[in-house]
């Protein structure tokens, strides 16, 4: 989910600030709207965490390009020049799009990577640095330093990860989050690493089992389709050109050939378009639990149980 900063003033003129996550500005303005009937205060302003262009240079030296995420243009501003550099430019970046998809693989060895460390009394904050120039996936490296930088900032570890369920699945984001506050994240990493593994390889089996009759079918229907459309009638045409009469099946299938051949591109279009709209179904959370429910009902039934009774919660960095 996205990052939203609610600007506002109380009814005695004191200026209050506060970060909020969620899914579109819309639903943002409507929990700013909530939060200042509650708490009695005036929103003046929104704004969405985004990316900023900047071009810097410190005296003579080559100007320096780069990117920022932040609320407010004035934020950049400000910070690039308590580090000394003289502002060329600051611009938001026009097209963002939305996180990369994240491998399975990508996020199955970053979390099996995080538990051997774990094992190895590393601590988390270090390590959680150190893979982030590790990892390839820029989707994945960009949400685990935005995850280090929130935890870092003392925020709570399960909304820290909770909000990169995109780029990381659901399930590992809402384990990690809680083994960050147990007394046993070397346990619960391990177990997830293990539960993603499995998930990983059943996907990888299924797309297996499901080429060579996907392969059968398609090479079938062009098969098919070739005869119907070109040799079927070729053949027909000596028989009409004789002006022998043809057997009512061999019409039928003529009329069905030419019926082919004069609206091919709407067929087709009827055949390629529901097999999207099913693609863009099962990527959804709804049209994963219709395509395996007994996997994702596993899943759900995992995340709803409560390990904090049997872990304990204890601070980030406790030994």
């Amino acid at each position: 989910m996205a990052e939203f900063r609610i600007d506002g003033v109380t009814l005695s003129g004191k200026p209050v600030q506060g970060i909020i996550s969620a899914e579109t500005m819309k639903i943002a303005k409507e929990k700013a709207a909530q939060m200042a009937r509650e708490r009695k205060f005036k929103v003046s302003s929104v704004h969405a965490r985004s990316t900023f262009l900047y071009r810097v240079k410190k005296g003579n030296e080559k100007p320096i390009d780069g990117e920022q995420k932040a609320f407010t243009k004035q934020e950049v501003n400000e910070a690039l020049a308590k580090m000394g550099y003289t502002v060329v430019y600051v611009r938001k970046k026009l097209f963002e799009g939305g996180p990369g998809k994240v491998p399975d693989i990508e996020v199955v060895s970053f979390v099996r990577v995080s538990a051997d460390l774990i094992r190895q009394k590393l601590p988390f904050n270090d390590m959680m640095s150190m893979l982030i120039n590790d990892i390839q996936n820029k989707a994945l490296r960009e949400a685990i330093r935005d995850i280090n930088q929130d935890l870092k900032q003392g925020k709570d570890s399960e909304k820290a990860f909770q909000k990169h369920e995109k780029e990381l699945g659901k399930f590992a984001a809402h384990m990690l989050g809680l083994a960050s506050k147990s007394g046993n994240m070397g346990e619960i990493f391990e177990s997830t690493a293990k539960f993603l593994e499995r998930n990983a390889q059943f996907k990888k089996d299924l797309k297996s089992a499901l080429i060579m009759p996907v392969v059968t079918l398609v090479i079938l229907f062009v098969a098919v389709g070739y005869y119907v459309a070109y040799i079927f009638p070729a053949t027909a045409s000596l028989f009409q050109k004789f002006k022998i009469e043809l057997p009512p099946m061999t019409a039928a299938t003529l009329k069905l050939s030419d019926f082919i051949t004069s609206n091919i591109v709407w067929i087709a279009l009827a055949i390629i378009i529901p097999i999207v709209i099913f693609g863009r179904f099962a990527s959804t959370e709804k049209g994963k639990y219709c395509a395996i429910p007994e996997l994702y009902g596993q899943t759900e039934s995992f995340l709803k149980r409560d390990f904090s009774a049997s872990y304990g919660v204890f601070p980030l960095n406790a030994p």
